[in-house]
Parts: structure tokens; C-alpha cells; sequence
């Protein structure tokens, strides 16, 4: 009120100045300097839009409109608006310290008052710094001389205008409208009247205030002030004797409504359970103590109280009895801003006394269903309770009830119980708080020392938690169960912010952590720096509870060291990290960061393994690639985020370098990688009799980048003295399309042998060159050139590729000359590779049951892509005989396989040729189409040195068939078709059929005719063979004639491709001129049986004229009667009758 009156007085002066300025200056210049001048002392910027007058009279008058005062942010609503200000001003009586103002009205004004979250307001903040001043340099005479100065307002008028209040911290907004107010002041009484809105609320108030001599001086004042807000009346009369008197001060105060919730929606605060409002409150002076009464009935809420004070304004001598009750404690916690608070009835107690600096509590106490708490005590400083006796007990039946309240999961659902001592001993005072529910047990228990920041305290805590996974859940979801934990250590208060870890020690299962050290907050959080340790003798055992995969960390004994420091906030460093275990060990230093949405790790790594089977524990490591392995360099983590930066990986010699970084959120891979090995060879398996060949010293680098839709690679680099790989390209993707792309790469490999060791494989003794070129064109990946070159072999492709999402792929394949015999070592090597890696070599017992495989026909893969190739070769090689202008044309996609072409020649001219197709049928059944057609064909006749081709024996071949299945085997079961084969005359050589690589047929060659062991070579005659297919079942009759000078083979033939049981039977007859010796030496009657897989040889006695002793007994003449029959049931040409009936049943199957 001072400062308000020397503003006051200060203004009038000023005016008085302004208005005689007004003789001499025009108004109009004189503006700018009253926006500058006020904006000063307001601390905001004042903006006058409108006329502006100053009068000189009797008195000053001064008036503005459009006046604005923005606020401390130009951008927020202004701070106040007025249309219209106006004062009237009595100069003469500022002689005599007064400041008497006739007139003061305001018209259509608005007041903005805004609290932020932090609890700051918009409204400028003044300083009395004068008077501060004053009271250091003048004496009192001169500071009460000054103090005198009052203030009158004979009539104040106020229309049209509104204050707006709203505070962030508790949301709550209020809107007072004031439709008028006009206040009267005379010598004797002052009267005020108002009416209004109070958010949305009318309202209407009168005050009549008695011996006001000065409204900034509150002394012997009578008040009579009553009103209405809606149906809420109020009424406050008494005599205020002065602010520093109230004790001897006399106030009455009721307040009545029929509903408070029409009350309290008026107040913008939370609904209760509705009934009527009557509060009383007395202020009375009994001898010098002021004696305070409530009796309040507030809906469903009833306070009762009394109160008293030999000084109210500081209350350093006081007592309380109050006593709340009300049927719903959600109600109470609802108007203090809490929700979800439990519905039941409460009653709270409270007596408590205060003498200086000490406080009594004889009761406090919280009353209902669902927590009962109580404190009794006293405290002889209210600024040290270590001088005070307390105890204090808690009991929650159920922390379910309060789980939306505290934020708690739904784990944490029992009882809770707890106790609270603290003894004054001494200096100090002792502390012990207990505490239990189905979550954790506690109890902590030391000495407080005395002081305001209890310097010296010590205490001791331990406890225990059953199942760490709920406590956990409060910090973490899906937490992880792991076994029981105990915990128990010391800490003591080093100064106010900051305390003394020692002794902490956590046992958790097998695990053990401990920590000591300092630990600060507020102005000494910065000065934290504990050192922890975890021991673990199992980090298996540790680690899985926490791990999708726990199989791959190894079950080693581990420690764990490490300091931990706060250096900044939301930071903590980590110092002398370091990790040991018998499989190796490393250092840490780095920040663990909690600023972001996760958690981010980041610093220096140093990290070594002498050996890498101990940390792999799925894996078996071959010995040559058990080598040492470590790892330094900077590297940061944070969910899905990896960042390597100036990284060195050490592996046996091998050495890499660079940085790395993988975003799995942003799918992106960045990395420039440089890597030197001084021999490959070092990671070939060891050998002690046979050493490597070629030493490959490897440099390699390569960098780029790789996003979802642009792969980027600047460069790739391999050099060794063996091999050069360089490359580099483009590859980005604009929805379908491909843009800006281009791809090329450069392989040449001076000798494949140099690889055979570290691979353990037989690579053939040649060269490898390959050159790449791809560019987007079109939308469209197109390979401008693949020129692929090993030894004498050569392959060349063009084509292009589009639709990444569902690709279409053209490719053009080109060889002049393909030789694939120096490659099949290296598959012999692979599949042997395979078979060792299964285990044993299978014997012919163990050999499969089946010859057909039982593979897929239908696959999803192809109905995500559609591609079209053309394969042209002019030369074959690698198969027993060569082909010539192979050219194939197919198309793969999700309508199946179209085989348009396949075409092949080999040395004599002739020609095969397949088409076909294999296409899934109405229910998505996979349906077969083929037929396979060949001309003068020498293919599969086994090739013999020395051999003359134009004197081998051409056929010609027709293989038609049909069928349909999920699987090879589904379709070999429902196959329709025929088979037909016509060889012409020529000669083949015996020692080919020496070198066929399938024994059985080996066996079977020599069972039927065993006279090519005594001879150069076979002469045929002719040879013909014909079957037919009927869902899956094979038979022919004959199914094969063979007819050579020496003998004629027929054979029978019947086979279930469902079950592959076969059955042929081969009828063996010497020809005429072969004479009666050699002929007894052929094996009349052959058959095969058994499967397909696993055939069977036999001589079949069924079909013999004479066996068992009649035929020792007879000797020759039995093998002569044989051979006549023999002979005459065979004569005739029997190719000739075999293509006959061939050729009528494919007319009648083709029809």
C-alpha cells in the first residue's frame, strides 16, 4: 500500500508537470513520450491507438482511448486493453500529501492474468527499491513523514469490461465480467456497488465501509458487505481494527446456497454429491488472543473447528482442532486437484499446537475403508526433526484400490503396512521405518544428526523383494521374471545435497552387485560418482531372463566393474568400465544418455578374446578359424541405432577399419570399411602334408550406403596378387521404377586353384574374368552387358528387370562355348562336403527307399515374379557327348512354367527338341504337359576312346506325357503317356559301356550278353522300344527288342511309379552261326525287380525246358533242345515287328 501511494503521488506530480508542458507543446508530439515513459515503469510495452487530451483547470484531466498493454510475450493475448481511460485529478491537494481524485472511470477494458506451469505470471513485478533506499539512508523521522501520503477517489465508474484469469498449473480458467460498478466516497462513509457476470454466473455486491480516511491506510474500518452470486448470498460484517491487530479485530462471515455444486461449477472446480452450503466463520477477541470458529456444512462435507492465535499474521503462537468428515473420499480428492481417488467414507482429525518454534501434534489422523494413518509427536524445532519424538503408522488393505491414483501396475494388488519412529537422542534423534506388502520389504533405521541439512546422519537400510519382475513392472514393461532379491547397505549425509553410499550390496540369485560412493542431487547431482561391480558366475544365467535368444551368450563366469558419474543432467558417465572373464575382456568408458525417448549408450570400447569357441556356443568353429578377435574404437547404441565411428576389428591377422552405422527405425546402413589380410591361406583348414600353393595377401575397402529405396556403393574394392574385385553403382527405387541407377563391377581371378584350399574345395585350374553393366532406363533396370569368362568357356547376358514389388525380368543368355567338366570336381567336393558334414557314407542298406524326390511343384515365390529367358549356346561341353546350337526359350511366372523351346543337336546332326508346360489346373493343382521329340540322336550312348561317331548307331525318340500333383512324387503317380525308341544299325564300342558309371547297369549289360567282355565292340543290328503310361503304371510287351549279330534281347516290362516297384523281364537268344558252345554261355532268361531305387538281378528258372538233374543228366543235348526253341520262337526281325505295333497304339494314344 506504501509503494502504491508513492506511485500515486509520483503520477500526480507528473501530471502537473505534463499538463503545464501541454501551454508550450502540441499533445500530439508529447504521445510517444508517455508510451515511452509508462512502458519503463510497466515493464510492457503501452501502445495509445486513439486520441489522447490532458486539461489543465482546477484540475488535471487527463484521458486516452484505444490504449493497449501487451504482454512479456508480443505474440500471447496483450496483457490489458482499455477503450477508455480517464481521471480527474485535484491538484491543490497534493500539497498535503494528498492524492485526491475526483473521477476515475474505465470503460470496455480487459485484463489478461495468466500463470504458467512453473508458477510464473504475466503482470510486471515492482521493486521498492526507493523505499528500500530510504529506509538505508534517511532516519524514521523522515520515512514516517513520507508514509503519510494518502489517497481519496470521490467517484470511480467501471462498464463494459472483463478479467480473465488462467493458470496452467491446475487448468483452471475464470471469466469475471463486470456489467458496472460505481463507487461514492465521502468524509464519512465509502460506498461501492457492483453487478456482473462470474463464468457465466450473475452476480451483484454492495459494500459501505465507515471511518476510511485513506483507501491505503486499513485502520478502524467498519464493514458491512454482502451479495449474491446466483443463489449463493454472502454477508461479512465486522470492525477491522489494522492489518497488524487483527487479534483484536471483530468479523462475522456466512456464506448459504441451496446447491453447492452450483457453487463449485461457478468456481470451475469438481461436482460432489449435491446438497446445500452453510458456513459460519467468527473472529473475536478473547483478552489478547484472537479466537477463530468454522462451522461449515459444504454438500456432503462437514468441517468443524477452532483456532487460536495471539498473532494471526504469523501464527507463532497457535492451536488447531478440526475435524473433517464426508461419505466420499473421491469428492475430497477431486477438489484438491487429485482424481481417481477411492469412493468411501473418511473422517480426519487433527489437534496440533505451535509455540515459537515448536509443534505438538496430538492427533492427525486419516480415517476410512481403504487407509487408515496416524502421527502423534512433537517437535522441539520445526526446522530440525531430529529434535523432535514422532510415530507414525500407515495400513492400505489393498494397494489394488489406489493402483490408478500412484500410476501402480496391476501386480502390485495386497496389503501394504508400514511404521515410522524417530526418537530425539542427544544432539540428534533416532529413525526407524519399516515397511511391507506383497511387493517388497524394508526397513531403514540410523541416527539424524541436527541442522537444517542433518549433516552427519547415518542409516542402514536392508530388505527384500519376492519377485523383482513386479517391482520391476513399475519402470519397464514386460519385465522379465527373474529369482528373489536382498539387498542391504549404509548411507550417511555428507552435506545438504549430498550422501555417502558405503557396503551396498545386492543379491540377486547367483549374481551379486555392489556400489559405494557419493550420490547428489539438486546443486551437488553433478558431484555423483559411485563405483559398482557385478559378479556373476554364470552370464548365461543372467542375462537370458533378458534376451529373446539367451542360447547364444555363453555360461561363463563374469565380472562386471565400473564407476558411475552424473555429469550433466539426464546424463550419466561411465568410468574405468571393464568386464573379465576367462574368455576374454574389455574396457568401457562412455555416457549413458536419457534425454530422448530411449535410453542411448555411447563411448570408447576395448574389447579382446584369445579364442572364438567359448563365446559362440552354437556354433562348432573349425580350427582354422579359431583366432583371436578384438575390438577398439568409439561405438553409440540406442534402440535399433548402432553407430561405429573409427573402429578397428582384429581377426587372426586380419585387420578392418572404418566406421559403420545401422538405423533399423530409419532402415538405413551407412559404412566405409577398409581391411587388410596378409594371407588368405590363414584361414584354410591345416594340412601337414600337402602346404597351400599361392600365398593371397588381400587389401579390401568399401563404402556407401543403404536406405529401402536407394542402395549406394562408392566403392568396393578387393586386390590380392590371386584376385581384383572393384565395383561400384546405384540402385534407387521411386515407387515401381528405376531411377538414377547404374551399376559396374570388374572381377578377374588369375587362378580358381588358389581358393580350393580356404574353401576346401576342388576349383578348377583356370581363370575367371566377369565385367558387369546395368543402368535404369525407363523405369527399368536394364544390363547393358555380363560377359563371364573361365578357361576356354565363355557367357555373355542381356536383359532388364522391372516392378521391383511383383519383377519382370527379360534375360538373354549367349554362349559360344560352355565346357562344364572342370566344374564338376568342385561339386563332387561340395556334395562330398555335405556328406561328411552328415555323418558317415551310406551303404547300400542305408541307401534311400526312393529314387523319385518328393519336391514341391507349387511355390509362393512364384507367383511374386514373371520372367522370360532365351539361352542360346553353340558348343556344350562336359556331358558324355557334346551339344551343339542349344537354345532354349522359357517363361517362369505365377501362370506356372511355359517351356515354348528347348532345343539341342549333337555331332551327327541329329536333333532333340522339348516343349512343354507345367501350369496350375482350376483348384491350383499343378498340371503336366510334355513331349520331348529326337532325330538321329546319339545322346546317352556311352562314348568309348577311339571311337568312330559316324559308325554309332543313331535313334530316333518320341516321350509324350501328362499329369498332374502337388509333388514329383503326386505326379509320377498319375502320369498318362508312351515312351518310343527306334535304333538304326552302327557299332559302339565295348570299353564305353566299360566306363558307364551306374554298376547296375554295368551288371545287367554283361548278364545279357556276355560275349562283349571277348570282343572290341557290339554291333547293332537294330533296337526298338515302346511303353505306355496309364497313372503312373508302366508296362510294355515287349518293352525292349535289341537285335545284334550275336544275340536277340526282348524284354517285358512292367513298373508302379507310385510305389517305384519294378518287374522286367529279359529273354536272351543266341543267333544262328553262333554255334552250340558259345551259345550255352548266354544267359537265356534275365530279370530285374525290386524298386526303382534298389533293383535286384536274378536268372529267372521258370522260363528254362530243362533244369535241376534232369539237365546234368542229359548234359549237352539240353542245352541244344534250349537253344533250337530259342531260336525259332525269335526269328524273324523283330524290330521291325516291335515298331509296327508301336507305331499303331501312339496313333491310337495321339488320337
Amino acid at each position: 500500500m506504501r509503494l502504491f501511494g508513492y506511485a500515486m503521488f509520483s503520477l500526480g506530480l507528473g501530471l502537473l508537470l505534463l499538463a503545464g508542458a501541454t501551454l508550450v507543446f502540441d499533445l500530439g508530439v508529447l504521445k510517444p513520450l508517455y508510451e515511452r515513459v509508462a512502458s519503463h515503469y510497466l515493464q510492457r510495452e503501452v501502445r495509445v491507438e486513439g486520441e489522447m487530451s490532458v486539461r489543465l483547470g482546477r484540475s488535471v484531466t487527463a484521458s486516452a482511448s484505444d490504449v493497449t498493454i501487451l504482454g512479456a510475450d508480443p505474440d500471447a493475448p496483450p496483457l490489458a486493453q482499455a477503450d477508455l481511460l480517464e481521471v480527474h485529478l485535484a491538484l491543490p491537494a497534493l500539497l498535503d500529501k494528498l492524492i485526491d481524485i475526483e473521477l476515475a472511470r474505465i470503460e470496455g477494458a480487459t485484463l489478461n492474468l495468466e500463470v504458467d506451469d512453473q508458477g510464473q505470471g504475466n503482470w510486471p513485478t515492482f521493486r521498492d527499491d526507493s523505499s528500500a533506499k530510504a529506509d538505508r539512508v534517511e532516519g524514521p523521522a523522515q520515512a514516517d513523514e513520507k508514509s503519510n501520503v494518502a489517497l481519496r477517489i470521490a467517484e470511480a465508474q467501471v462498464t463494459a469490461s472483463f478479467i480473465n484469469t488462467h493458470n496452467a498449473r491446475t487448468g483452471l480458467r475464470h471469466a469475471l465480467a463486470i456489467d458496472r460498478f460505481n463507487g461514492l466516497m465521502s468524509a464519512e462513509t465509502t460506498e461501492a456497488s457492483g453487478t456482473g457476470r462470474l463464468n457465466e454466473r450473475a452476480f451483484e455486491t454492495t459494500v459501505v465501509l465507515e471511518g476510511v480516511d485513506s483507501l491505503l491506510t486499513l485502520a478502524m474500518w467498519d464493514v458491512n458487505w454482502q451479495g449474491q452470486i446466483g443463489r449463493a448470498q454472502f454477508q461479512a460484517i465486522g470492525h477491522l481494527e489494522a492489518l497488524d491487530q487483527l487479534e483484536a479485530s471483530q468479523l462475522a462471515l456466512t456464506l448459504h446456497t441451496d446447491s453447492a455444486n452450483e457453487l463449485l461449477e461457478t468456481l470451475s472446480l469438481p461436482l460432489i454429491d449435491d446438497g446445500p452450503v452453510d458456513i459460519n466463520f467468527r473472529l473475536s477477541q478473547q483478552s489478547t488472543t484472537a479466537h477463530l470458529d468454522l462451522d461449515a456444512v459444504f454438500g456432503e462435507f462437514s468441517i468443524f473447528g477452532t483456532a487460536l492465535s495471539d498473532d494471526p499474521l504469523t501464527l507463532s503462537s497457535a492451536q488447531l482442532d478440526l475435524v473433517a468428515t464426508g461419505p466420499n473420499l473421491a469428492h475430497l480428492g477431486a477438489l484438491g486437484g487429485q482424481s481417481n481417488w477411492p469412493e468411501t467414507p473418511f473422517e480426519i482429525d487433527l489437534k496440533t499446537s505451535r509455540e515459537g518454534r515448536q509443534v505438538d501434534v496430538s492427533t492427525l489422523r486419516l480415517i476410512s475403508d481403504v487407509m487408515t494413518l496416524e502421527l502423534t509427536g512433537n517437535v522441539a524445532d520445526f526446522r530440525s526433526p531430529s529434535t523432535g519424538r514422532l510415530s507414525g503408522t500407515i495400513d492400505i488393505p489393498s494397494l489394488s484400490i489406489w493402483s490408478s491414483v500412484l500410476n501402480l501396475p496391476a501386480e502390485l494388488s495386497g496389503p501394504f503396512k508400514g511404521t515410522v519412529s524417530l526418537v530425539g537422542e542427544g544432539s540428534g534423534a533416532n529413525l526407524v521405518v519399516s515397511s511391507q506388502s506383497d511387493l517388497f520389504s524394508l526397513d531403514i533405521g540410523g541416527r539424524l544428526e541436527p541442522g537444517e541439512s542433518m549433516l552427519g546422519s547415518t542409516m542402514k537400510v536392508q530388505g527384500q523383494i519376492a519377485r523383482p519382475q513386479r517391482f520391476l513392472s513399475l519402470f519397464i514393461e514386460d519385465a522379465p521374471t527373474l529369482p528373489p532379491a536382498a539387498f542391504e547397505g549404509q548411507f550417511a549425509i555428507e552435506d545438504a545435497d549430498t550422501v555417502l553410499l558405503s557396503g551396498l550390496q545386492v543379491a540377486m540369485g547367483e549374481d551379486a552387485i555392489t556400489a559405494n560412493g557419493p550420490v547428489g542431487w539438486d546443486a551437488k547431482k553433478h558431484d555423483t560418482l559411485v563405483r559398482l561391480s557385478l559378479n556373476s558366475p554364470n552370464l548365461n544365467n543372467t542375462l537370458s531372463p533378458w534376451l529373446d535368444a539367451p542360447a547364444v551368450i555363453p555360461a561363463l563366469p563374469v565380472k562386471i566393474t565400473g564407476v558411475l558419474a552424473h555429469p550433466s543432467s539426464k546424463q550419466f558417465e561411465i568410468q574405468q568400465g571393464a568386464i573379465s572373464a576367462m574368455a576374454g575382456s574389455g574396457e568401457f568408458t562412455g555416457i549413458v544418455s536419457l534425454k530422448g525417448d530411449s535410453p542411448a549408450l555411447s563411448g570408447n570400447w576395448r574389447l579382446s578374446a584369445p579364442a572364438l569357441q567359448p563365446l559362440l556356443t552354437q556354433i562348432d568353429v573349425p580350427a582354422q578359424f579359431e583366432k583371436p578377435l578384438g575390438f577398439q574404437g568409439q561405438a553409440s547404441w540406442q534402440a535399433g541405432y548402432i553407430n561405429i565411428s573409427n573402429g578397428l576389428l582384429s581377426y587372426g591377422p586380419t585387420d578392418v577399419t572404418g566406421d559403420l552405422l545401422i538405423d533399423v527405425a530409419g532402415s538405413t546402413l551407412e559404412f566405409d570399411l577398409q581391411s587388410t589380410t596378409p594371407d588368405l591361406t590363414d584361414y584354410a583348414p591345416q594340412n601337414d602334408i600337402i602346404a597351400p600353393a599361392f600365398s593371397i595377401p588381400i587389401d579390401f575397402r568399401s563404402s556407401g550406403q543403404i536406405t529401402e529405396e536407394r542402395w549406394s556403393v562408392a566403392t568396393f574394392q578387393l586386390e590380392s596378387t590371386q584376385a581384383s574385385v572393384s565395383g561400384s553403382g546405384e540402385l534407387e527405387l521411386d515407387g515401381d521404377e528405376f531411377i538414377d541407377s547404374h551399376i559396374t563391377s570388374d572381377i578377374r581371378i588369375a587362378n580358381l586353384t588358389a581358393f580350393s584350399e580356404i574353401f576346401d574345395l576342388s576349383f578348377p585350374d583356370q581363370d575367371l574374368q566377369s565385367i558387369v553393366d546395368m543402368d535404369s532406363r525407363g523405369g527399368a533396370l536394364v544390363v547393358e552387358q555380363f560377359d563371364l569368362r573361365s578357361g576356354d568357356s565363355d557367357l555373355s547376358a542381356t536383359g532388364q528387370a522391372n516392378n521391383p514389388s511383383a519383377p519382370q525380368i527379360v534375360l538373354n543368355v549367349d554362349s559360344d562355348r560352355l565346357d562344364l567338366s572342370p566344374w564338376f570336381a568342385l561339386l563332387e567336393t561340395a556334395e562330398q562336403s555335405a556328406s561328411d558334414s552328415e555323418g558317415a557314407e551310406p551303404d547300400a542298406e542305408s541307401a534311400p527307399d526312393r529314387l523319385i524326390p518328393d519336391y514341391p511343384l507349387t511355390h509362393r515365390l512364384l507367383n511374386t515374379f514373371q520372367a522370360d529367358t532365351t539361352v542360346s549356346i553353340r558348343e556344350l561341353r562336359g556331358l558324355q557327348r557334346p551339344l551343339l546350337n542349344v537354345l532354349t526359350r522359357i517363361d517362369v511366372g505365377k501362370e506356372g512354367i511355359r517351356v515354348t523351346s528347348a532345343r539341342a543337336e549333337n555331332q551327327r546332326g541329329g536333333v532333340a527338341q522339348l516343349t512343354g508346360t507345367l501350369i496350375p489346373d482350376a483348384e491350383g493343382i499343378p498340371e503336366l504337359s510334355m513331349l520331348l521329340e529326337g532325330k538321329g540322336l546319339t545322346l546317352g550312348i556311352p562314348k568309348a576312346p577311339g571311337e568312330d561317331i559316324t559308325a554309332l548307331p543313331p535313334y530316333d525318340i518320341r516321350l509324350k506325357l501328362a499329369g498332374k500333383g502337388q509333388t514329383t512324387r503326386d505326379l509320377a503317380a498319375t502320369l498318362d503317356g508312351y515312351l518310343n525308341m527306334t535304333m538304326s544299325k552302327g557299332i559302339v564300342l565295348n570299353t564305353g559301356l566299360d566306363r558307364m558309371t551306374n554298376s547296375f547297369l554295368q551288371e545287367l549289360s554283361k548278364a545279357l550278353d556276355p560275349l562283349q567282355e571277348q570282343e572290341e565292340s557290339t554291333q547293332i543290328n537294330c533296337a526298338a522300344a515302346f511303353s505306355v503310361l496309364s497313372q503312373g503304371r508302366l508296362h510294355g510287351k515287349p518293352a525292349v527288342v535289341v537285335d545284334t549279330p550275336n544275340v536277340k534281347v526282348l524284354a517285358d516290362a512292367t513298373a508302379n511309379l507310385n510305389s517305384e516297384k519294378i518287374k522286367i523281364q529279359f529273354k536272351t537268344v543266341p543267333q544262328k552261326g553262333l554255334g552250340v558252345s558259345l551259345s550255352s554261355i548266354v544267359n537265356p532268361y534275365v530279370e530285374v525287380t525290386g524298386t526303382l531305387a534298389k533293383p535286384r538281378l536274378t536268372l529267372n528258372p521258370e522260363n528254362t525246358v530243362v533244369g535241376g538233374s534232369l539237365a546234368v543228366l542229359t548234359g549237352g543235348i539240353s542245352i541244344l533242345v534250349r537253344n533250337v526253341l530259342d531260336r525259332l520262337s525269335t526269328s524273324g526281325n523283330v524290330c521291325a515287328d516291335r515298331l509296327r505295333k508301336a507305331n499303331e497304339e501312339m496313333a491310337q494314344m495321339d488320337a
